[in-house]
């Protein structure tokens, strides 16, 4: 009898760990890369099986039908392979798929990401520019504290670095939406984001630096991304996520809703600028200049 016990410990044990295996991943280490080279994947919440991708987990689940998709439809044809990560926006007011992104195994006071987005062709927002899209949201033990997104100042098509502690939001010069989409309306064309986010030391000289398609449109050394609290200044960022919500995508006459938005050639790092692919790794662009490419390489962008 005692030997049946001891067999069905071992059993009970060892469907927890099969359970469990299916529900949690591994924090990332920095540096971290990837192009979703690993099984194609479609989220079913609730049953919360993770994609075990090079780290990609979920952030906050919001009980949505909208589900995650690791996919070589989503994959940037001109990038390094592999597949890529579809999320789903529906029209209205933050109603998308469930926050995926990265967690760190140690929290990190400075991070580098680059990465490539695409927005379904025909994708279209109230206004002919974007309310909010918030593609980054960054996380310490306190919660979200801020991030890089488009809009948040009324639909202007600027992008933005803003932290919930600050009362000014340092934004782009111009409209970059409509300098991408000069119709309003995307052309289903990848662009390079890559961010720059250092905690602050007392509630003013955090930085915040945003390049698209190695252009800066953003750059603040006043942020307050802390918002006075001393754990998180010493800590730094726990996780980040990507596609947060949105607010005003007008998709449903036209190409439908919910509407795609896929990412791929994730990188991520805490020691500096990372630059487009096929540019100079590492280098740090001037402001308001791409990175320099090799003569030997012709870099185009492809739907």
């Amino acid at each position: 009898m005692k030997k049946s016990k001891n067999i069905m410990s071992v059993i009970l044990l060892s469907l927890i760990i099969l359970t469990f295996s299916g529900v949690a991943n591994a924090g990332i280490d920095l540096p971290q890369k990837t192009t979703f080279n690993c099984n194609t994947w479609t989220e079913n919440y609730p049953s919360i099986i993770k994609p075990n991708c090079d780290g990609l987990e979920a952030i906050m689940w919001s009980n949505t039908n909208l589900h995650n998709q690791i996919t070589s439809s989503a994959n940037y044809s001109a990038g390094n392979g592999g597949n890529g990560w579809r999320v789903w926006l529906n029209d209205g007011n933050n109603n998308n798929s469930d926050v995926y992104g990265f967690v760190f195994n140690t929290p990190q006071k400075e991070i580098w990401c680059r990465f490539y987005i695409r927005y379904q062709i025909g994708f279209a927002w109230q206004g002919g520019s974007p309310y909010y899209h918030k593609v980054v949201y960054l996380y310490s033990s306190s919660g979200a504290n801020g991030g890089f997104e488009w809009g948040h100042t009324g639909g202007s098509g600027r992008v933005n670095a803003w932290s919930n502690y600050d009362s000014t939001i340092p934004t782009s010069s111009g409209n970059v939406w409509e300098s991408l989409f000069p119709n309003g309306k995307s052309d289903g064309s990848w662009h390079c984001w890559e961010f720059h986010a250092k905690m602050d030391t007392n509630s003013s000289n955090g930085v915040g630096e945003l390049w698209i398609d190695g252009v800066k449109q953003v750059s603040s050394s006043t942020m307050n991304w802390s918002g006075g609290n001393a754990t998180v200044r010493s800590q730094g960022w726990t996780k980040f996520g990507l596609s947060i919500n949105q607010h005003s995508p007008a998709n449903t006459v036209g190409i439908g809703s919910p509407a795609y938005v896929d990412f791929d050639d994730i990188a991520i790092n805490n020691t500096g600028y990372i630059g487009p692919l096929f540019s100079t790794i590492g280098s740090t662009p001037a402001d308001n200049k791409a990175p320099a490419i090799p003569s030997s390489v012709e870099v185009t962008i492809k739907p």
